[in-house]
Parts: structure tokens; sequence; C-alpha cells
């Protein structure tokens, strides 16, 4: 087998870890490091993990060196990139003696047991216009790039956005019957993020190391950037995702 044929069976049965951890041990024999960054990331799918902040740990060092993790990715006809998120579990919330821990923040333990795509980045203004031919957002001018996110938007106008884009790629055969676009549940969007981690940040714990994942008021205000950017600029966390963070 190639490579090629191991991403084929991972992709179709994304739900049996077996097809990844075959495919890492067959990376570990080319000697690539990639079959150490997916073992890791496959054991981080899991709750129970022992030494887990030490394999967290190794995880950012591999992805820092420049080690890519598995990626299973389409485009649709409008040119969003979507990632398939593989199933597992994870604790949703944050700990009581967390910085900016909210009442609504308890901790809980999830298992999602279905496989789903995300799109690698937030909706762009091209990619909103292309189906709903409109522009909610005002003072066109601001921002002229179209890769900057669609806002001013409303969750009627986002369900919209998503079943017009449903209807589309279903006509185009590009998605089969029974598959839709939607809104990402919270668990969804929270285990997609954290992206097997139990830290403040999918880039561990230190604040500092979000100047180079996302854009915040102490990465705008310092180069008097205090505006919306293009999408993925910033470097993505643990599962090819950017942008999750701001």
């Amino acid at each position: 087998m190639n490579e090629s044929d191991f991403l084929r069976a991972i992709e179709q049965d994304p739900i049996d870890p077996l097809p990844r951890l075959v495919y890492a041990d067959w990376l570990d024999e080319q000697g690539d490091p990639r079959g150490e960054l997916l073992r890791i990331q496959e054991e981080l799918r899991q709750i129970k993990v022992p030494n887990r902040l030490l394999k967290e740990s190794r995880m950012q060092e591999l992805l820092k060196e420049g080690v890519e993790p598995l990626l299973i990715t389409h485009t649709n006809s409008i040119g969003m990139q979507e990632t398939l998120i593989f199933p597992g579990e994870f604790v949703m919330g944050s700990p009581s003696n967390e910085a900016g821990h909210s009442e609504d923040e308890n901790q809980i333990q999830v298992q999602l047991t279905h496989p789903f795509w995300l799109g690698q980045c937030p909706v762009t203004r091209s990619g909103w216009r292309a189906i709903m031919g409109d522009r909610p957002w005002q003072w066109p001018n601001w921002a002229k790039d179209v890769r900057i996110p669609a806002t001013s938007v409303s969750w009627e106008e986002v369900i919209a956005f998503c079943r017009e884009l449903t209807e589309q790629e279903l006509r185009n055969g590009r998605i089969s019957d029974g598959w839709e676009y939607t809104l990402p549940t919270e668990a969804q969007w929270e285990y997609a993020c954290r992206a097997g981690t139990t830290t403040p940040f999918f880039c561990g714990e230190d604040s500092s190391e979000l100047i180079h994942h996302a854009w915040f008021d102490k990465t705008t205000w310092v180069i008097d950037e205090e505006y919306l950017h293009p999408v993925g600029q910033k470097q993505p966390n643990p599962w090819g995702l950017f942008d999750m963070h701001g």
C-alpha cells in the first residue's frame, strides 16, 4: 500500500481508529515523525490517558518542529475547505480554578460517536455572497478584502445560508442525500477547538503563545490593527483549524 491507499481507507471508515493506527505504523517504518504525532493524537481523543500533559506537550513540540498532522480535507463548490473531524471523547467546560471560568462552564464528559466535517476557516464574505447574494455587514469600505469573515448576520440568516449551501451541493452532486450543512453543536465546536488538549488554550497554558494563533486585543492594539483580518493568517490548531481562538 502507498500513502494514498492509507488515506482512502481512513476516509472510508473514519469511525474505526484502526486504519489510522496502521497508517501510523507504516509512517514509523518510513522513519516519518508523522507516525508519532498521529499515534499521540489518537490517544488524546480519549479522556483517560496516562501522562496526558506530557503527551500534550510532546504533540505541541512536534507541531512546532513542522510535523504535519493527519488531515482529510475537501473543498466545496464555493471554495470552502473542510476538514474531517474524527470521533472521540473529551471533558467539556473548564475547571473552577481556571482564569476566566464562568458558572456555565462546569465540566462534563462528552463522547462524540460520529465523525463530522468542519470548515478549516470561518465563512468569508466571498463565501457568504456566493450563496446569499447580499452583504449584511455595514461600512463596506472599512475592509474590502473578500477573505474577511462574514459578520453582522443573525442566527436565522446563518441557518438560511446552511440550507441554501446544502441544496446547491446536493444539486451539484458534491454531497450525498442525508448530508447537510449546519452549525456545529457546542460540544462539536469545543471538541474541535481543543483538538485533544486540556489546557486553557489549544496551544497550551501560556497565553503569550496566542499571538501565533489568534487576533485579539493584545495582538491588534500593539500593531494598530484594530479591525477584522482575513481568515487563515495565523497558525492553526493541532487539527488544522484556523482562527478558533479569534
